[in-house]
């Protein structure tokens, strides 16, 4: 009779451990499988986000123009899908404002600061971390006649040997330089020797920085998940060639080829 209630203890314990490691087993399941249901619900969310940015990316200027004019964008603005997913976005335009505007300038590829509006006598500082070199181009309106004025700066720390001038520190950046607007600004161009550069330009307090392009904010959802996605549109730009096409005989004489 001893042995058999010792059995029946065995028994009972072995059932509950059994029991204790399906409950857990079945947890982890469900745990597992409600993650990627999540998971699953936040891709679809993005797809869906990313899908509408791409079709208002390939819009026309003018269309983006109209939308940020009447304050929406009607039904180009809305994706929707039969498995329930859908996505809204607006357009604002970026820029129009005294904060600091930062952009990204490989390696020998140009990029462009719109100055159209801009406060002739202010200012604008081109700050950068990295040790490449930065080359600007001025372009301004005077007299009908179009001109730039030409800089080229190295980082304080450069290991490359150039005739250019040497960057300073400022705003908490190792390498800054000055480029004071003229006459009738109109943009400013610049270009990344030796590596890649994240540039930060900060334009002088009481000049707010031109519209540099538009903004695209896609909410995508799906189930009860949502997702953001944010896509900077720039205005056109000229390509690299214009760079090199283009010159100034003296501060006095138009752009010529």
């Amino acid at each position: 009779m001893y042995n058999r209630g010792q059995v029946l203890v065995v028994y009972m314990f072995i059932l509950l451990m059994v029991f204790i490691s399906v409950v857990v087993l079945s947890s982890r399941f469900f745990k597992s499988l409600r993650n990627f249901t999540v998971s699953d619900n936040a891709s679809k969310a993005t797809y869906v986000a990313e899908a509408l940015a791409e079709n208002i990316l390939a819009m026309p200027e003018h269309k983006l123009i109209d939308y940020i004019n009447n304050g929406n964008c009607t039904t180009d603005c809305y994706l929707a899908f039969e498995d329930g997913a859908d996505a809204f976005a607006k357009v604002e335009l970026l820029g129009n404002s005294s904060s600091t505007y930062k952009m990204k300038l490989r390696k020998d590829t140009s990029s462009e600061i719109n100055l159209e509006g801009y406060n002739s006598g202010s200012y604008v500082d081109i700050c950068w971390e990295e040790k490449s070199s930065i080359t600007a181009m001025y372009m301004y309106e005077s007299g009908g006649d179009y001109q730039i004025k030409n800089y080229a700066y190295n980082a304080v720390s450069s290991e490359y040997s150039s005739t250019f001038d040497v960057s300073y520190p400022n705003y908490s950046y190792p390498n800054c330089f000055r480029v004071t607007a003229s006459n009738t600004p109109v943009l400013i161009r610049l270009r990344a020797l030796y590596e890649d550069a994240s540039v930060s330009v900060i334009p002088d307090p009481g000049s707010p920085l031109p519209n540099q392009g538009y903004l695209i904010t896609s909410l995508g959802r799906f189930s009860e998940t949502s997702k953001k996605v944010l896509v900077f549109k720039r205005y056109s730009i000229a390509e690299d060639i214009f760079d090199y096409v283009l010159y100034q005989k003296s501060m006095d004489t138009a752009l010529s080829k």
